[in-house]
């Protein structure tokens, strides 16, 4: 905290990186609750919506981390105001956002909608005791199955024309990707609780993947 002062005091400003991260993805990424009020309280013209490369926002990285006070400081803040979060009990909030994922220079995109959900009682025998329909981790965008889908893309030549099958698909990024920006012939996307599988049938349809591609949820 002292350090970011410092910078403050000497004209710095949150600018993004190369990955298009501000300090403050990188203060909500690690859990820096102090880290998080200071940056907000200093640079008050940072925009918690703003996404990075991998296009998640300050305010999704709140809700993957998962710490219900960084959330709470987040969602407080005035630019978070289009979010329109909702409480949903008493330390758990809910938001949906629909990402808008450009991985190519040539301007083609997928749209993915993100159902995040966290609780400050989320803890690992928590979740690992969910039942299905508490179970709630295929309504989140992974960094896993960012990195994924880039190394599908990097590799798209091998996967041209092929079948493609995706097990526990979550919001189903990495058989989108391969069936819109791979070339793929036939893709099939898996999950297993409704509405993980009511997100999937969603992103499939706002993806408007042209009717000769067979994929299926």
């Amino acid at each position: 905290v002292a350090l970011i002062e410092a910078l403050a005091a000497a004209g710095a400003t949150q600018t993004q990186n190369d990955a298009g991260n501000l300090p403050l993805h990188w203060a909500v990424q690690q859990g820096q609750l102090k880290a998080v009020k200071r940056l907000l309280e200093l640079f008050p013209e940072v925009d918690v919506l703003s996404k990075n490369s991998f296009g998640r926002s300050v305010s999704t990285e709140a809700f993957a981390k998962g710490d219900a006070a960084i959330v709470e400081v987040v969602l407080a803040h005035a630019s978070a105001a289009k979010l329109d979060p909702e409480e949903a009990g008493d330390e758990s909030i809910s938001a949906e956002v629909t990402h808008d994922l450009r991985f190519c220079d040539d301007g083609s995109r997928v749209l993915l909608r993100e159902m995040a959900g966290v609780s400050a009682s989320d803890a690992p025998e928590t979740v690992l005791g969910a039942t299905m329909a508490e179970d709630r981790t295929g309504l989140q965008l992974w960094a896993a199955s960012l990195l994924m889908s880039r190394w599908l893309i990097q590799r798209k030549s091998d996967i041209a024309n092929r079948s493609v099958l995706e097990l526990g698909a979550g919001c189903g990024l990495c058989g989108i990707v391969a069936a819109k920006l791979c070339g793929a012939r036939h893709v099939i996307i898996t999950d297993l609780a409704k509405h993980t599988l009511d997100n999937l049938e969603h992103n499939l349809k706002i993806n408007e993947l042209p009717e000769s591609l067979a994929v299926s949820a």
